[in-house]
């Protein structure tokens, strides 16, 4: 009877293995599947004397390229970090390129000031132009 037990668990643990034959055959065309190996490992017998008890299937594993599992995570996470940093700028852009709030067209404009301060430095005029276009570049900022 032992003999037939041993080839039961042996015909058992074929089945499973098949079974998961047909499941990587099943999703050969499947994005992203990692095929799966049946692990066989034999049964220890009833006592020193015995030869064995027969096989079963111990685990499925996945098999796959774990660098290239890796690369991809590391890919996507980079990705997901430009696309936020993306969204961040174009906020930032927005805000300070929008109308009645553009920093850069404030920025032009006091540098301007001071490049004509510098041409004449004792001019009154050229000095209160600096000071409005600075108070004009302040109001800018605090609109933000």
């Amino acid at each position: 009877m032992n003999m037939i037990n041993i080839g039961l668990t042996g015909l058992n643990a074929n089945k499973t293995a098949l079974d998961v034959t047909a499941h990587n055959v099943a999703n050969v065309n499947t994005p992203g599947f990692s095929r799966q190996q049946a692990m066989m490992s034999a049964l220890a017998g009833n006592n020193i004397l015995s030869a064995g008890s027969g096989v079963e299937v111990a685990s499925i594993r996945r098999i796959s390229d774990q660098f290239i599992v890796k690369q991809t995570w590391a890919a996507t996470s980079q990705q997901a970090a430009s696309n936020a940093n993306l969204d961040s700028m174009t906020m930032l852009e927005s805000l300070l390129g929008g109308e009645g709030f553009n920093i850069s067209a404030g920025l032009d404009s006091l540098y301007s000031a001071l490049n004509d301060a510098t041409l004449k430095p004792e001019s009154t005029p050229n000095r209160q132009q600096i000071i409005n276009e600075a108070k004009a570049l302040s109001r800018r900022f605090n609109t933000l």
